[in-house]
């Protein structure tokens, strides 16, 4: 059973704890020379505090077509970033993203008629074509996409290509509770869960 309560009160720790600067910025092995990923870039934040930070480079991938191109404005000129207007998923597709009122998702968000296609990508092609032998952090914050997106990743066995996964889990669906088991049970033969806030954040590590 889904633990409402106990999310808010995950929530609540997040913000005393200001999670989005203590634990979402901090990978004290990053360098110049690292790589990370932002699937689900929304307007950029996360990857400017990183390549701020860290001088390393960002491959940042936002389907929405008004939010990439904020993005692609907000970084242009600046080589670090390399933005892409495609979902990362466990199939090449089109497909319906919905949107609320300031959320997006790949499942209904109470309308079947505000959405927009988008174009999804393997994402075994995607490190095959931009060339990545290794990630030293893959953000996901994808909306309940997650699930096929990881499902997908240990099915090829591309953790081990992931230094940290840093993961927001969503409860879209009924069986959302018993598939974040399955993934998070998968993820521990490889990685193991440096900081969890259940349902809020989590991050796992490259044994």
């Amino acid at each position: 059973m889904f633990d409402k309560t106990l999310m808010l009160q995950n929530i609540d720790e997040w913000w005393s704890d200001n999670g989005d600067v203590t634990r979402r910025l901090n990978y004290d092995h990053l360098t110049e020379d690292s790589v990370i990923m932002d699937l689900g870039g929304f307007n950029g934040d996360w990857t400017a505090n990183m390549v701020n930070k860290y001088n390393c480079t960002s491959h940042i991938f936002e389907p929405v077509e008004h939010l990439i191109k904020g993005i692609a404005s907000r970084f242009a000129g600046d080589k670090r970033v390399k933005c892409y207007d495609v979902a990362v998923g466990n199939e090449k597709k089109k497909c319906k993203i919905y949107h609320g009122e300031d959320e997006t998702s790949l499942f209904s968000l109470g309308s079947e008629e505000n959405f927009d296609t988008i174009k999804m990508v393997e994402v075994e092609d995607v490190f095959n074509k931009i060339g990545l032998d290794f990630v030293d952090v893959i953000k996901l914050n994808i909306e309940g996409g997650e699930f096929d997106l990881l499902d997908a990743i240990i099915a090829k066995n591309i953790q081990p290509k992931l230094g940290n996964l840093q993961i927001q889990f969503h409860k879209v669906a009924d069986d959302s509770i018993e598939r974040r088991e399955s993934i998070c049970k998968e993820l521990s033969k490889t990685h193991v869960r440096t900081w969890n806030y259940s349902w809020v954040w989590e991050n796992w590590e490259l044994k």
